[in-house]
């Protein structure tokens, strides 16, 4: 960008809130006074894109662990002949003192059905980097997560900054006629943006967490450029729509198979 701009300004108030990925307006009123209680803020750091999954875990689904427990059930199952693996996963995550008070609530209720049902729960507590404060402070999320699983699509969108349902039909194709975006972010990840925060979490998460598990959670997952990247940086599975799972499965293989020949891709 510093190629074709003669000067920078930044815009802080958006900044932050793209960055942490929620509203002022929104959230002030909702859990702000329980993030303060709880040390997670000091003081409120915002003004300004609706969050709701980790706030709203602390505030309302902490209470009787409800977020919680449908998984740990699930855990109970393999006393009646099953051989689960549950995992919990903590949305929208944008800072290390947010997963810390979440995994304590999660770790009473394991607490809790372990002492009702006479069964240990042996589940890992992971989070979804799809924030991008949480992405460039991985290293400390990953002091309190036992895995990582990209959201490529709301990381997509608050890295960009705007709503795949908003623009993909408003100027999407004036941006591909422009040369702006040789395809759309949301169908190809975008490799030097969203893609240097994924390197970035990558890298600081697993200097912080030797053998963190790492994947990806959407539809960038059945893209084959995508899925190669995402080899190349170190993630260890791609998910994504049934449909697009043959395709992942084959591309994910190609990948390998090139890196072991040191070949180029062929496509």
């Amino acid at each position: 960008i510093a190629g074709a701009a003669e000067f920078f300004s930044f815009g802080t108030n958006d900044l932050t809130q793209m960055t942490w990925g929620f509203s002022r307006d929104d959230v002030e009123a909702s859990f702000f006074g329980k993030y303060i209680e709880k040390g997670i803020f000091g003081v409120s750091p915002f003004e300004t894109l609706d969050r709701d999954g980790v706030g709203r875990l602390i505030t309302i689904a902490a209470a009787e662990g409800r977020a919680t427990r449908p998984g740990l059930q699930l855990g109970i199952c393999g006393e009646h002949g099953g051989d689960p693996k549950p995992e919990i996963m903590v949305p929208l995550v944008g800072a290390v003192q947010e997963l810390e008070a979440a995994r304590e609530e999660i770790e009473r209720v394991l607490a809790e059905v372990a002492a009702e049902t006479g069964t240990s729960v042996h589940t890992l507590i992971g989070t979804m980097i799809e924030v991008p404060r949480a992405a460039l402070t991985a290293g400390q999320i990953a002091s309190a997560a036992q895995f990582f699983s990209f959201g490529t699509n709301d990381l997509t969108q608050m890295g960009w900054g705007f709503s795949r349902d908003d623009v993909e039909g408003a100027f999407f194709s004036r941006y591909i006629e422009l040369g702006i975006f040789g395809v759309s972010p949301f169908e190809t990840i975008d490799t030097e943006g969203v893609g240097r925060m994924i390197r970035i979490a990558v890298q600081e998460g697993r200097a912080a967490r030797p053998g963190l598990e790492l994947g990806v959670c959407g539809e960038h997952g059945g893209d084959p450029d995508s899925v190669h990247f995402f080899h190349q940086v170190g993630l260890n599975y791609v998910s994504c729509s049934p449909f697009r799972v043959p395709v992942a499965r084959l591309e994910a293989g190609r990948a390998v198979v090139l890196e072991s020949a040191g070949g180029s891709d062929s496509r």
